[in-house]
């Protein structure tokens, strides 16, 4: 935490009065008063805004500082608390108990005082009984504790510590509705009419999505449009269905700074959608499939292949599959996910995930897992600088609908991250200057129509704006990336709990994946029977087969019912089959390191987060730097992994050498070249594989120049027969 308070000025504006007759302002920062040199943004770091509104960084810290820390113990109501107070015992506390089941509270209560002197620990058990569970169902406990009487800073009953934790409890499995009735479809003027009971679905070819959908004649998807930006570029010469699109772009935070540049100078800021393929396939009376491949690369050829499954079924319902693949180069990632517009009468937001205010991966401490509901407009969070906003993380649902009960619901396939606002990413992002641009203020306008993000991922927050960057676990780097969600109608007295816990009868695609040893495994996905797999074109009857050779591994699920799966196809190169040297193994040495943090053995410790830094104090090291793995017995070893330095480049290496010390000491250099510069692991395969009693990485020189290296992680493997 840097500042308690966002540091920014009420500053007064030209614009006509706002809605309250008053005249309108806004919070100004470094460069509003043409001041140079500034800081731009970079004071509006607190927890609270500038008149002291709390906001959801407030609730975050005061649920990490609480004085006691939570531990579920057997996931059926028992915890374990640690005091942290330095004096207070906790039974000085009344401890509340409650039990939810799907966001409902079903019991709830007072314990005895829990004695638990400072410092120390106990068990406390709550009483959770046995709760009936719907199908698919959810239920939580919550211990809070609470003062006793007032204090002279808080009322009575003011929470000073909470936990809320996952039980473990029997339910019902998930059961799907039965589709009735057919479905019908037509095309006329490039679009797919797909029609049911009591709705119709539009696809449009050329967009490659969603163009309308109505329930009881009633549209509930934005408008076309053929001006503006909904997804971030103009394809398809400006013109717009309302979605789902692939979007990997949020309105950058001001933690966002470490990645912005590479972001923006990789080209994902004009990620066009080119429709490559589309087919209607007819899976059943009851379901049809629009299969839409897409090539989303930015102007300078970065980007993704998507591919995505549109499945209809005759109720209405609509289970979209999305399959991407990287291209190019990619920078870390805003987030990964769909973008669409929805009905601007769909303004009443409920939903089941972390609430009630936003959450991201590594800010969700404090916003518990509930049924909560509110406004759209309610949603956004203000930000001196607007920025990302609003998101909501675990959503196992989320619902949409107008003052009569109409709407959608979407349903996650595991949990998803949501938002839905009247403001685009790119409104936000255009809406403010940022630290060294001309003063830009913008204040953006609502739109008619309602913004939905559902992602699969989101890029943690950090703290960069004034510290480091995401944890290395909370970094979205580009990778193949397979997500579902769910698209059902609501109609008026619906329960939108019970349709969000439905299940869907088609089943998720395979998981088709190789491991080191050349071999083959295709994992059924949900709500399979059997599974339907090719290599090459020909029936592959195994679930398991070696393929060091490479070539084309396709492969779908199918349900009892029939119904398909999305495809998965996956290329696998030519590989040479090898298995890891245990760390156990080796010991390690190097020729320069740093003590302390930059210790040779944290290249083997298996902890990517610690890494081997050599010698930089006295500013007189120069490379050539060595890391030498020493084998506890001579081994054949075939090649070796090297994982850069994450949260921080520096001493990332550049190029490289590997020398082998065979068993009568001799050496000879068997590897040599370049690294790129990224914390993903890089694998360096020998031309053969050689008998070794030791392995050099040699570090040549440095990404930035600089006279220094460092290793995060490095492995060696053995070749297998």
């Amino acid at each position: 935490i840097w500042d308690w308070v966002d540091q920014g000025l009420r500053r007064y504006t030209d614009e006509p009065p706002g809605p309250d007759g008053k005249p309108r302002w806004y919070y100004a920062y470094g460069g509003d008063f043409d001041d140079r040199p500034n800081d731009g943004p970079f004071c509006n770091n607190g927890v609270v805004l500038p008149d002291r509104q709390e906001t959801s960084k407030l609730w975050e810290v005061k649920r990490v500082y609480q004085p006691v820390s939570f531990e579920s113990v057997d996931g059926k109501g028992t915890v374990r608390v640690v005091n942290k107070h330095a004096f207070t015992d906790l039974s000085e506390y009344e401890a509340a108990w409650e039990v939810q089941v799907e966001g409902r509270t079903v019991a709830q209560g007072v314990l005895d005082p829990v004695r638990c002197a400072p410092g120390d620990s106990a068990e406390v058990r709550i009483p959770v009984g046995r709760p009936e569970l719907p199908p698919g169902g959810e239920a939580f406990a919550f211990l809070r504790f609470r003062l006793k009487n007032d204090a002279l800073w808080a009322a009575k009953g003011h929470v000073v510590a909470a936990c809320q934790v996952p039980l473990e409890l029997p339910a019902p499995a998930p059961v799907h509705r039965a589709a009735t009735g057919e479905l019908a479809v037509s095309e006329q003027g490039g679009q797919v009419v797909v029609r049911g009971d009591g709705f119709e679905a539009v696809f449009d070819r050329g967009l490659g999505t969603l163009a309308s959908y109505r329930l009881e004649g009633k549209e509930l998807l934005g408008p076309r449009l053929d001006a503006g930006r909904t997804n971030g570029t103009q394809p398809h010469g400006g013109v717009y269905a309302p979605g789902p699109y692939l979007n990997v772009f949020r309105a950058l935070t001001d933690n966002d700074i470490w990645f912005r540049g590479a972001f923006e100078a990789s080209g994902l800021t004009q990620m066009p959608h080119r429709v490559q393929a589309f087919r209607v396939t007819r899976l059943s009376p009851q379901a049809v499939r629009v299969d839409v491949r897409t090539d989303c690369r930015g102007f300078k050829g970065n980007g993704f292949w998507q591919d995505a499954a549109f499945t209809v079924l005759a109720d209405g319902t609509i289970v979209v599959d999305n399959h991407v693949d990287p291209v190019g180069e990619l920078p870390p990632l805003p987030k990964i996910g769909s973008i669409l517009r929805v009905a601007g009468s769909l303004n009443q937001f409920q939903w089941f995930g972390r609430g009630p205010r936003e959450s991201y991966p590594d800010r969700k401490t404090a916003m518990d897992v509930g049924l909560y509901s509110g406004t759209v407009e309610e949603q956004f969070e203000e930000y001196v600088r607007p920025q990302e906003n609003g998101n909501k993380e675990d959503v196992r649902w989320g619902a949409l609908r107008d003052a009569s009960g109409f709407g959608l619901l979407f349903q996650a396939d595991g949990p998803l991250s949501m938002s839905a606002s009247r403001f685009t990413p790119w409104q936000l992002e255009e809406a403010r200057h940022l630290n060294g641009q001309p003063r830009r203020f913008h204040r953006p306008q609502p739109r008619e129509d309602i913004v939905v993000c559902l992602d699969a991922r989101q890029m943690g927050l950090g703290g960069a704006s004034c510290g480091p960057g995401p944890l290395d676990r909370y970094v979205l780097r580009a990778k193949p990336l397979d997500w579902r969600f769910i698209v059902r109608p609501l109609r008026p007295g619906v329960e939108a709990p019970a349709e969000g816990r439905l299940a869907s009868p088609v089943p998720t695609k395979p998981t088709v994946e190789r491991g080191e040893d050349g071999v083959v495994r295709v994992i059924a996905g949900s709500g399979a029977s059997r599974m339907d797999v090719w290599v090459d074109g020909k029936a592959e009857s195994r679930s398991s087969f070696p393929l060091p050779e490479g070539g084309e591994v396709r492969a779908v699920a199918v349900a009892p019912s029939g119904l398909t799966s999305q495809e998965a196809v996956v290329r696998f190169p030519k590989i040479v089959p090898m298995a890891p040297i245990p760390n156990a193994e080796l010991s390690v040495s190097a020729s320069s390191f740093e003590p302390g943090e930059g210790e040779p053995r944290h290249a083997i410790d298996g902890d990517p987060n610690t890494f081997w830094h050599s010698e930089y104090s006295s500013g007189k090291s120069r490379h050539p730097f060595e890391l030498t793995l020493k084998l506890a017995r001579s081994l054949r070893v075939i090649g070796l992994e090297y994982v850069g330095r994450s949260g921080n480049p520096n001493g990332r290496v550049l190029r490289y050498e590997v020398v082998v010390e065979g068993p009568d000491g001799s050496r000879a250099v068997v590897a040599s070249g370049t690294l790129r510069d990224t914390a993903e692991p890089q694998r360096i395969v020998f031309e053969r594989a050689v008998e070794a009693r030791a392995v050099v990485f040699r570090a040549l020189s440095e990404q930035r120049s600089q006279d220094f290296a460092s290793v995060a992680e490095l492995r060696l493997f053995a070749p297998l027969p």
